[in-house]
């Protein structure tokens, strides 16, 4: 999952990407750059794929490497049958001169919260997941 998430991201494929996420996911990140101003942005969906077309619409230059050992748990926060991985993004270049993004895993803490997709015509015998929730904190 987080291996089609990286080719979609970095090839721009807004159709690919459009289809890891669940129809309910929502997303946020809390940004705690200023102390004494706290900010949260919330994301759905739709603000995700609108954000790989940006991408796909831009000369940017995109770098997503994950993190080389994963590992999974259970929020008991989460519906039966989701999985959590906490930091699976190792960095995260968007460059587009003169600008340049990036996020390195020693700079803020990212959770993917997975939902299972059973049964998938896809694939019958094997569970697959999209992305339920995602929390961004820096």
């Amino acid at each position: 999952m987080l291996g089609n998430l990286a080719t979609a991201y970095q090839h721009r494929d807004p159709a690919a990407y459009d289809t890891l996420f669940d129809l309910n996911y929502t997303g946020m990140t809390i940004d705690q750059s200023n102390p004494d101003s706290v900010k949260s942005y919330n994301f759905t969906k739709a603000d995700e794929v609108e954000h790989i077309w940006g991408l796909y619409r831009s000369t940017a230059v995109v770098q997503l490497e994950l993190t080389p050992r994963l590992i999974r748990y259970t929020d008991l926060g989460d519906p039966p049958g989701w999985t959590v991985i906490q930091n699976p993004i190792d960095k995260l270049l968007i460059s587009d001169n003169p600008d340049s993004y990036t996020i390195t895993r020693d700079k803020e803490t990212i959770e993917f919260h997975f939902k299972p997709k059973t049964p998938d015509p896809s694939s019958p015998t094997d569970t697959t997941w999209t992305i339920g929730r995602w929390t961004e904190i820096r």
